[in-house]
């Protein structure tokens, strides 16, 4: 049977995974996250189309990592302190396919990670019941002890048409005046600690004028963020989405969503060296 004669699908598909490989000393991340995680053959098929490294990052050090970073942030602007009454602070972050719930004490020492195997898809609901049954388990186990609670990514979404969320972009206030009772609409955890100080955000100004955003990325060079349904460039020094792809909601199964991811990590990758080229601050000072 000559090649012409299969779907052009499965041709692109063909061709992509036995070209040549580019080759790099030094490729750039891409960390995958949410659905890939339950996805490992098609993950290893994207890998092999782009000749390039796809690591999947498990759900536990996605959400430890952000819950570090936005600890690191709310205490640069001192709403997280040494003298806080209370024991313990939490961070909840959600994505389309999955929903982390952080506990971390005075030091910033992540104590507890609950990682919830639901999230916000972009079409059909999250799983409420369980959020609702895990936000429970968190209350019964640290109740009242909790002095913060910071939502981020799929939370704010969730909440900025009806509740009191840093405006995206918006600057961070002095201090956190708003509560659990403030953020009702989530739907679980927030009726739990309707007198708790809350802050919900996405992209917002810190007090050194800086544009941040609560990530998973670290280091200082630029990665890709592939979640369920985007890809994003991403600088982990600021955590800002330097550049965004929609993927297909049906890569999981279609061969040719599938390529049109590829298609859409390989445009990212394009963009990180277009970033990676681009002077500096300190290379024009010093021209």
């Amino acid at each position: 049977m000559s090649m012409n004669s299969f779907p052009q699908s499965f041709r692109q598909l063909y061709h992509w995974l036995f070209s040549i490989p580019e080759r790099s000393s030094d490729p750039l991340r891409i960390l995958a996250t949410g659905k890939w995680r339950q996805f490992e053959t098609r993950r290893l098929l994207l890998e092999a189309a782009l000749h390039h490294p796809v690591t999947c990052l498990s759900q536990e050090e996605e959400g430890k990592l952000q819950a570090l970073c936005a600890f690191n942030i709310m205490e640069s602007q001192g709403y997280i302190s040494q003298n806080d009454e209370k024991e313990f602070y939490l961070f909840i972050g959600a994505g389309r396919g999955s929903t982390q719930m952080s506990i971390l004490n005075n030091d910033g020492e992540v104590v507890e990670a609950f990682n919830i195997e639901t999230g916000y898809p972009k079409e059909g609901s999250p799983n409420i019941s369980l959020l609702r049954e895990t936000a429970l388990k968190v209350f019964e186990i640290y109740a009242n002890n909790i002095n913060l609670i910071v939502g981020f990514d799929s939370i704010y979404h969730v909440l900025k048409h009806d509740c009191p969320v840093v405006t995206d972009e918006g600057a961070l206030p002095v201090r956190v005046t708003t509560n659990g009772g403030d953020f009702l609409k989530l739907g679980y955890l927030t009726d739990l600690y309707k007198n708790t100080p809350m802050i919900v955000v996405r992209n917002f100004v810190t007090r050194d004028g800086e544009i941040r955003k609560i990530s998973f990325a670290t280091g200082s060079e630029l990665l890709i963020d592939l979640g369920s349904g985007n890809a994003n460039l991403v600088d982990p020094v600021s955590g800002q989405q330097l550049s965004n792809r929609e993927l297909p909601s049906d890569w999981m199964s279609n061969d040719e969503s599938l390529l049109e991811v590829a298609s859409s990590l390989r445009s990212l990758l394009n963009d990180a060296e277009e970033f990676d080229a681009m002077p500096n601050d300190s290379d024009s000072e010093s021209e």
